[in-house]
């Protein structure tokens, strides 16, 4: 089963979201939206895995402690950049406490086989995908456009869980199920 683990969005902060998506459809052609039921904050992907390996993962998790914390969904951006945008994406605003936590993971999952990961921990929440096919140019000033002016505030949330999601692929995008609920609870993480 390929699998992540993320953490949920309140459906208040999902309805924000997608309002603002819905307004955007016209201003980003040839992007391909999101679906917001689908909406989390991925704190590490981990790929195909077997029974066996799911079951260490709900062994292990329940070690690493993390305090309850808020996210606040604020602000948007592209991935590269503007000018060749791949990703747009929402802001995500924690202080340090998701990339402790995405840290915290990463060490606790790698002597169970999970690679570290190589870069620094990203937080965001992914609006929508382009084809790299897509002209730039377009998308460029489309992007300007969305990126002017104040930047848009979605909400703030306390993040006091997480879970491992299966990722079902299809024709029609993505499914994701929840398997198993982490509470965030115990001392922060250092």
């Amino acid at each position: 089963m390929r699998t992540f683990l993320a953490i949920d969005i309140t459906p208040e902060i999902r309805e924000r979201l997608s309002a603002f998506m819905e307004r955007s459809r016209a201003s980003l052609a040839g992007a391909r939206w999101v679906r917001p039921e689908g909406m989390h904050i991925t704190l590490k992907f981990l790929g195909e895995i077997q029974t066996d390996q799911k079951e260490q993962i709900e062994r292990a998790l329940p070690g690493v402690k993390s305090q309850p914390f808020q996210i606040a969904i604020r602000g948007l951006g592209f991935f590269p950049n503007a000018r060749s945008p791949r990703v747009f994406w929402a802001g995500i605003e924690a202080g340090d406490a998701l990339s402790r936590l995405a840290d915290a993971i990463d060490e606790t999952l790698a002597p169970l086989g999970f690679e570290k990961e190589k870069q620094a921990y990203k937080p965001h929440l992914t609006l929508a995908r382009f084809n790299p096919d897509t002209k730039s140019s377009s998308l460029a000033a489309s992007a300007k456009s969305q990126l002017g002016g104040t930047p848009p505030e979605f909400g703030t949330m306390t993040a006091n869980e997480l879970f491992l999601y299966q990722s079902k692929l299809s024709p029609l995008g993505p499914t994701y199920t929840k398997l198993t609920r982490f509470a965030l609870e115990g001392a922060p993480i250092r």
